[in-house]
């Protein structure tokens, strides 16, 4: 088990902390750069996470490197994520890979709760605020390209004093540097919505930064013959082997309900949208490693808010979604 460092009351752990290559005082004599392929990364990330003695804590927040490989992936699918902060710049370009980001988190069932465009503007010595990228830093086109409400987006400054805060290691949040107003302001206002969404989330409630649609399961809700509406991000997948059968637990805010699926009912469908495969071509080659006689023992594991794991008795393993889970159960999607 790894401690963290605490620094002004906040837990942190960094790869540059245990590294003996890192160049951090304490960490080792040697430096340069931890070259490692993507699926050691991802098995280095978790293992920082998981392997780390956080006791008690508020909120944990994981400062992930640019781009949608194996590390952003592993994360969703290893932990149960309730929100994302998108952080880049307002030009086009970074906007473009910013919103790939997105996409690949909303379809893993985790929301982007706001937007941060950093170097959004500047104020000269002359007076005035410019905007090098146009209008008021890009926020209402990329409102649109990002997916993410305009009240959501937060503008930062090309701003002395967050950079001096970061050279020195003291937080402006803390130091709180005279003609800093704009910066503290848009921090503030960013923690606050992040705050609020989180709680919002932990009761229960639909979050505003959430779309909705079968990319994103909050806000989705299943019926089946009775009247009852249920979530569908909530579902309990358990493999009942003795039965050779899937037992699925569903639930709303009055109650609750179980059906049980069939292997090969989970088996014959898309694993992502949960369609069933109609054609015996298309069905081969999503089962062909797959003997229908012999799914089980079959075992689970939940992939944080996007579905679950299943291994079936071949040993071959497919993520099915909550959608895809839904639609094996017998659920229509409302």
């Amino acid at each position: 088990m790894v401690y963290p460092i605490e620094h002004e009351g906040v837990k942190m752990i960094s790869l540059g902390f245990v590294s003996p290559k890192s160049g951090v005082p304490g960490s080792g004599t040697d430096t340069g750069a931890s070259v490692m392929r993507g699926p050691m990364a991802s098995k280095v990330v978790t293992q920082l996470l998981k392997g780390t003695d956080w006791g008690e804590v508020d909120i944990l927040i994981l400062d992930m490197p640019p781009g949608t490989g194996d590390v952003q992936l592993t994360v969703c699918q290893d932990l149960t994520l309730s929100g994302a902060v998108c952080v880049t710049t307002p030009s086009k370009l970074a906007a473009a890979d910013a919103e790939k980001g997105i996409d690949m988190f909303t379809s893993l069932g985790v929301p982007t709760l706001a937007a941060v465009l950093n170097m959004s503007y500047f104020e000269c010595d002359g007076g005035g605020r410019h905007y090098p990228f146009g209008g008021n830093g890009g926020g209402d086109s990329l409102a649109k390209s990002l997916k993410v409400s305009p009240s959501h987006i937060f503008h930062m400054p090309v701003s002395t004093a967050i950079n001096s805060a970061n050279e020195d290691g003291n937080p402006i949040c803390l130091s709180t540097p005279t003609g800093a107003n704009a910066e503290l302001s848009a921090f503030a206002d960013l923690a606050r919505l992040v705050s609020h969404e989180l709680y919002v989330l932990q009761h229960g409630g639909n979050l505003k930064s959430r779309k909705g649609g079968e990319d994103n399961f909050d806000g989705i809700r299943v019926k089946f013959d009775e009247e009852e509406e249920f979530d569908a991000s909530n579902i309990i997948l358990t493999a009942d082997n003795k039965r050779k059968r899937f037992v699925v637990r569903f639930f709303s805010e009055v109650g609750a309900t179980q059906k049980n699926v069939n292997g090969k009912d989970l088996i014959g469908r898309n694993p992502k949208t949960g369609d069933k495969l109609v054609n015996e071509v298309e069905a081969e080659g999503e089962t062909s490693n797959h003997n229908h006689s012999n799914l089980f023992p079959a075992k689970i594991e939940r992939k944080g808010y996007y579905g679950y794991s299943v291994e079936w008795a071949s040993g071959a393993t497919m993520i099915y979604s909550m959608l895809s889970i839904c639609k094996s159960a017998g659920g229509k999607i409302v």
